[in-house]
């Protein structure tokens, strides 16, 4: 069974190229480009086993600043973005993890809940930061509608089988007026296009920079174009869109690929539309 476009819901698609086994192919209507596998939650679940195992393999416990000092600008642009805030606003973080936006969210003063399907990142969330927490796949969590200001999706629709079901979920739970953020990452970024050039050029021979930036974690490799499309079909409009590099810090590199790294990074932070992620505001 091929999977269907996670974007536009077409069957038609080619095959971009096959790393490890994954077959990745970009949307011929719509240009979105992702695995071609099918998923259902049962496997979804069978995936994110012992995701937490994995977080801590590649993530300190302590986040670094940069990563802080971000998601308070995220926040901020929130609230900037969003037509009325009442005193207390309400946000949502899906996909929220060990719950580090959660804690900077409470220091500006918003309600905070969280969701996610990992019991034990989840357990972490609510015990260091007190924050009410759901474990489940957002279609079984029971979540009363129109109820939050703001609702995050950082690096989290990139992992969705479905991600028109889950934002149609997510119109439902916001309020009017509200916003909805994304943080996913960019297919256009200068890094994939270079990974990409560097995999043809070699005859498929030069693999590790494409194994690290493709991968069976992600189901969908968002453009801007697509990923609107995706927010016009759910019913949502957006009204920001920029690139911004991820934090260096985050990344586990050998220390050649990460000095090649920083430097496409400071490249194309100066290049429109071209760092690696996707920051989208929608309401």
């Amino acid at each position: 069974m091929k999977q269907a476009c996670r974007a536009c819901k077409a069957h038609d698609a080619r095959l971009l190229f096959d790393i490890g086994g994954n077959r990745v192919v970009r949307c011929c209507r719509c240009s979105h480009v992702y695995l071609d596998v099918v998923h259902d939650n049962s496997s979804i679940d069978a995936l994110y086993a012992h995701y937490e195992e994995r977080y801590f393999d590649r993530s300190s416990r302590e986040i670094e600043q940069e990563t802080l000092t971000n998601f308070d600008t995220y926040l901020e642009n929130c609230r900037r973005f969003c037509l009325s805030l009442p005193a207390g606003p309400r946000l949502l973080d899906i996909g929220c993890g060990a719950g580090h936006l959660l804690e900077r969210a409470q220091k500006h003063g918003f309600e905070v809940e969280g969701q996610d399907i990992c019991g034990p990142l989840l357990d972490m969330a609510a015990r260091r930061f007190g924050c009410t927490v759901h474990r489940g796949f957002l279609c079984d969590v029971e979540l009363p509608p129109h109820s939050f200001d703001v609702i995050a999706m950082v690096d989290v629709l990139e992992h969705l089988k479905d991600p028109e079901t889950e934002l149609g979920l997510v119109r439902t739970l916001r309020k009017p007026g509200g916003i909805l953020f994304i943080l996913t990452p960019n297919d256009q970024a200068l890094v994939r296009r270079l990974a990409k050039l560097s995999y043809t050029l070699s005859f498929h021979r030069f693999v590790f920079p494409m194994k690290s930036l493709y991968y069976i974690d992600h189901l969908s490799y968002f453009n801007r174009r697509s990923l609107s499309l995706l927010l016009k079909r759910t019913g949502f409009e957006m009204v920001h869109c920029e690139t911004k590099n991820p934090e260096l810090t985050r990344l586990s590199l050998p220390p050649a690929y990460r000095f090649c790294t920083k430097l496409l990074f400071l490249l194309s932070g100066h290049l429109n539309n071209m760092a690696g992620k996707l920051i989208v505001y929608a309401k």
